[in-house]
């Protein structure tokens, strides 16, 4: 092994690489067509017998995975994994369901997804019907077959004023909710998924959820990355009694570095004001869906003014392999392109007595990235790069299952390494590298939970708290 991973997020939030099914099955059980410096079993990140890295973390999804009766039994990684050395979030597949990925038989769907999960993760995910398909239309039949079950959505609708589709997710989640409680095995633990658009879906959405006392929570769509909702989210549940006892809370789909080290403020702050040890954890599925758009990261870039990663395209690796002879040279070697879109001035005007937590900064990137910028060293091209042109990532150029799945262990390692960084970063408050939004965000944290009027503070903020 050339890099061991498996402590290094220690008492902060803990990305997860959102696995692919093709790449966790390759890694089990496929064959490299022209390598032979590697076995696919070094791409197994969740083993330490990876002569890669290993990384004890990730997210697998029943939706991905399990779409079909004969795709559930397949061998992969996770089912190969210690249990005892690991941690899995099986994410139940729910926006598969809701966008027919996966056919709706019912509760026959629920459970064979259920017993997915219990087969594969520590932490099973409820089956939610997501609120972001509302707006694309793909809730409407779930809606008319909801309706014609005999459940009255319109005068559910009436009666909360939020809407006939949402109401549709709603009481289909909890359905799904109850079943779970029901059939799941004893010692399974299951998490809550909330949703909700707004304030008033949230609120309405935690009001039936929180009766399933479920082992944690997982958060979807706005209350990812719109930190203003999910804060007043979070003082309700604090409140309420709904993190209490809980063991994990999660956060779909998320890639954003700066969400990272927002996740780890609040995992800091449940711990040291409302002492509860919650562990929070994140995924991006990016490292495979880079790689399905023939792209890498070629670096990331941690900045006051901006943080960001960088990508480099098949087409330009093999250009330049064909000049360097070697990945890693390759890698090292691509240009990026300047990036200043993602650029934020920091607010210190938020509330009196926090400005002097908070530092101006100019917003405009320099000209030249210099010690900020971090270039996407990783394992399997170090190792390919010790043999030369004849392992080199591509063969002629020309693009390949070895390829996609080399592709892939490099993206996961290298998001793996940025969000380290990042963490790392933020935890010794490097002025020179941290956008002085983020340090900001973090003491806005601290302040509404130590604050008797919590939501007069975060509407005071509310201008620089969203992430999306």
């Amino acid at each position: 092994m050339l890099k061991d991973y498996s402590s290094v997020f220690d008492g902060c939030a803990v990305y997860l690489p959102a696995l692919s099914p093709n790449y966790a099955e390759f890694a089990a059980t496929g064959s490299f067509k022209r390598l032979e410096t590697l076995q696919p079993g070094d791409l197994n990140f969740l083993s330490p017998d990876s002569r890669l890295f290993y990384y004890p973390y990730a997210l697998y999804s029943a939706g991905q995975a399990a779409k079909t009766r004969s795709a559930a039994r397949k061998d992969n990684i996770v089912l190969r994994r210690d249990r005892n050395a690991t941690r899995v979030i099986g994410d139940s597949g729910g926006f598969q369901v809701a966008t027919d990925t996966i056919e709706w038989e019912g509760p026959d769907t629920a459970a064979r997804l259920l017993k997915w999960m219990e087969g594969h993760a520590d932490y099973c995910m409820a089956l939610d019907f997501p609120t972001g398909g509302i707006s694309g239309g793909i809730i409407a039949k779930h809606s008319k077959r909801l309706m014609s079950e005999g459940v009255n959505l319109p005068s559910i609708a009436q009666r909360n004023g939020l809407g006939i589709d949402y109401n549709a997710c709603l009481v289909q989640t909890l359905r799904n909710n109850r079943l779970f409680r029901r059939i799941a095995d004893p010692g399974t633990k299951l998490l809550n998924v909330l949703q909700g658009r707004n304030l008033d879906e949230a609120e309405e959405w935690l009001r039936h959820a929180r009766k399933s006392k479920f082992r944690g929570w997982a958060f979807a769509g706005y209350l990812t990355n719109d930190i203003a909702l999910l804060l007043r989210m979070l003082i309700r549940m604090r409140d309420g009694g709904d993190l209490k006892g809980k063991e994990w809370l999660h956060f779909l789909g998320v890639g954003n570095l700066e969400l990272g080290c927002v996740y780890t403020a609040l995992q800091r702050t449940f711990e040291n004001q409302i002492g509860s040890s919650i562990q929070i954890s994140y995924d991006a599925s990016s490292p495979f869906r880079m790689y399905g758009n023939q792209m890498l990261y070629s670096g990331f870039t941690l900045h006051p003014s901006a943080w960001s990663l960088q990508t480099i395209k098949f087409s330009e690796l093999a250009d330049a392999q064909n000049k360097t002879g070697t990945m890693m040279d390759a890698l090292l070697s691509a240009k990026f392109k300047k990036d200043t879109s993602g650029a934020e001035e920091a607010i210190a005007e938020c509330t009196p007595d926090l400005t002097s937590h908070v530092v101006r900064r100019s917003n405009e990137m320099p000209r030249y990235l210099g010690t900020h910028y971090f270039p996407a060293e990783s394992t399997v091209a170090h190792l390919l790069l010790l043999d030369g042109q004849r392992y080199s990532f591509f063969n002629n150029g020309d693009r390949d299952t070895d390829t996609d799945m080399l592709a892939a262990n490099h993206n996961i390692h290298v998001l793996i390494d940025a969000h380290r960084r990042a963490q790392r970063a933020f935890d010794e408050l490097r002025t020179e590298q941290v956008p002085a939004r983020l340090i900001a965000t973090a003491e806005v944290i601290k302040q509404v939970f130590k604050s008797e009027t919590p939501d007069t503070l975060i509407e005071q903020c509310e201008h620089f708290l969203n992430f999306g």
